[in-house]
């Protein structure tokens, strides 16, 4: 996967800690995204059991804010990165 594979090609201590910094913000992000979704997914299982009928606004404004700011920083930041890092 990505991180491996650019924690392989590191250059300098500075290179190695934004690699390990840029893997902790991802992965926490990952976490949170997937917290989000799981309290929207069960709130629309419910709406689908016939249960419930709502899904909380607030949930689905974090989850895609979040998610836009993520990809967002995934496409600008990481992705560039990684590919100046792991081109011979």
């Amino acid at each position: 996967m990505l991180f491996p594979a650019m924690l392989a090609g590191v250059r300098s201590d500075q290179e190695l800690a934004t690699v390990k910094s840029l893997s902790a913000r991802l992965v926490t992000e990952h976490r949170t995204i997937e917290a989000l979704w799981v309290q929207i997914r069960d709130q629309l299982q419910a709406i689908t059991a016939g249960q419930d009928l709502s899904v909380s606004r607030n949930l689905c404004v974090d989850l895609a804010e979040i998610y836009t700011f993520h990809t967002e920083f995934e496409e600008t930041v990481v992705l560039p990165l990684a590919a100046e890092m792991l081109t011979p």
